[in-house]
């Protein structure tokens, strides 16, 4: 989290994920971005942004575009 470009965290989501991450999605995040059901889809297809409600509360995550 030190790195504020998310070039870090994607490089280590890659290595731990075994597959490709989309740089771009995550410097959003990273630029606290709100979410969109595109943004989320791009990180994760298998999740949405209804599955991230509690966690993004959580964290203080800003927004989330419906």
């Amino acid at each position: 989290m030190l790195d504020p470009t998310g070039l870090a965290y994607h490089r280590f989501a890659e290595d731990h994920y075994g597959k490709p991450v989309d740089l771009e999605a995550v410097r959003q995040v990273f630029a606290w971005t709100p979410l969109s059901p595109s943004l989320v889809r791009r990180l994760n297809a298998e999740r949405s942004t209804a599955d991230l409600l509690a966690d993004l509360a959580y964290i203080g995550y800003p927004r989330l575009l419906a």
